[in-house]
């Protein structure tokens, strides 16, 4: 078999993009077409329109709502991701959404353009077929007056805590901040650290001001994750709203665990008018 690209029917249309925001500006079909599964170990592209590296602060690639890789940098017009071990697997006979997700620096000038070209994608050691493939190009605008903002604080529980095994521990809790008008939450993920296993830590939810909301986790996934995407997204009112991740501990005796929120793009906020992605800000208070 073999893996062809094309640019994906979702895929956004020309549009417009706010100074400071995140949004996914292409999405990419990679099609297998062999039984056997197919190890996307390298992917290429070229940032598009009329603007500078210094535009794109950082990009992602996503897989349908889930995030593939840590953020990458533009230099020379090029974006590179590259993972021997693999970025993402496409199934036999199937294909994959390949989002590009990128964050706009607040420092961009308004009406400047950009968007991205696919160049070149490696799977197990071949090149794609179909490439280039460019996605619309997106005009970057001014954020408008009443724009909802999204602020985190310090993270809780702080420094070294002996806990006994027990339930609805809470491993997560921060105290987020919702300026100017409602903000929409659409998923958000929490990184597992430490040295316990993934099943000394069951039965995650997600609670705000006291109420869990979506379904509760069973445990981490393999990337030692654990996420919570929303079909209807969670209304998170303007003020001071107290976000908790709470957990059973189950086992891990000597053990040590604590959760954080990697990347601004780990908690995905809309303004509730404006149908924009809100980027929260105050991570540097992250533990």
């Amino acid at each position: 078999g073999s893996v062809s690209a094309t640019l994906d029917t979702m895929s956004p249309a020309a549009g417009s993009v706010i100074v400071g925001a995140s949004t996914k500006v292409a999405i990419f079909k990679l099609t297998n077409t062999g039984s056997a599964a197919a190890k996307v170990t390298s992917v290429k592209m070229k940032r598009t329109g009329v603007s500078s590296d210094s535009t794109l602060n950082n990009v992602y690639l996503y897989n349908g709502d889930a995030r593939l890789t840590d953020a990458a940098s533009v230099a020379s017009g090029m974006i590179n991701f590259s993972d021997n071990s693999g970025i993402v697997t496409i199934p036999g006979n199937s294909s994959i959404a390949l989002g590009v997700m990128v964050e706009v620096s607040a420092t961009a000038n308004v009406s400047e353009t950009l968007g991205v070209m696919l160049t070149d994608v490696v799977v197990d050691g071949v090149a794609v077929a179909g490439l280039p493939i460019s996605g619309a190009q997106q005009t970057v605008v001014a954020a408008p007056n009443g724009m909802s903002s999204v602020s985190f604080g310090t993270t809780l529980p702080s420094g070294s805590n002996n806990v006994d095994p027990q339930a609805e521990y809470v491993v997560w809790q921060n105290t987020v901040s919702v300026g100017s008008r409602d903000a929409l939450l659409s998923s958000i993920r929490f990184r597992q650290l430490g040295s316990v296993s993934t099943s000394d830590l069951k039965n995650f939810r997600l609670m705000v001001d006291g109420t869990q909301v979506g379904t509760a986790v069973e445990s981490v996934n393999s990337n030692q994750y654990v996420e919570f995407t929303f079909a209807t997204p969670i209304t998170m009112k303007a003020g001071s709203r107290i976000v908790k991740l709470v957990a059973d501990i189950v086992g891990g005796s000597n053990k040590t665990f604590a959760f954080s929120v990697q990347q601004a793009v780990d908690a995905m906020f809309w303004d509730s008018q404006l149908n924009v992605v809100i980027a929260p800000t105050a991570f540097s208070a992250e533990t």
